[in-house]
């Protein structure tokens, strides 16, 4: 999986939760604004992502390498560069799981 450019920290902020004492990671409620109108309206939308993913974990898909993922806006981002962002405020270079274990993001 490339890296690509992550959103903005605060972006980030406004859509996950991080706990540092699991290193996990949580969807927050996302506001109507944040959906578009398609066939349903931006509302109906909301309501089913919040049901459905508020509070929830987040990136616990696993690559067959054991690091988390998940996408944001239909990208595929790692967990431990977000993570890494959301903490720091910047883009990681090379993030280190000095206990060997890719799925532990615990800072």
């Amino acid at each position: 999986m490339a890296n690509k450019p992550l959103p903005s920290q605060a972006d980030l902020l406004s859509l996950l939760k991080h706990d540092p004492d699991t290193g996990h990671l949580f969807w927050k409620e996302r506001p109507v604004s944040a959906f578009n109108d398609g066939k349903q309206t931006a509302a109906h939308n909301a309501n089913i992502w919040n049901a459905k993913n508020a509070g929830k974990q987040a990136f616990v898909t696993a690559l067959p390498t054991g690091y988390r993922y998940a996408s944001i806006n239909k990208v595929k981002m790692l967990a431990h560069r977000v993570i890494w962002k959301i903490v720091y405020g910047e883009e990681p270079s090379d993030v280190d799981h000095i206990n060997g274990d890719p799925s532990d993001n615990r800072i």
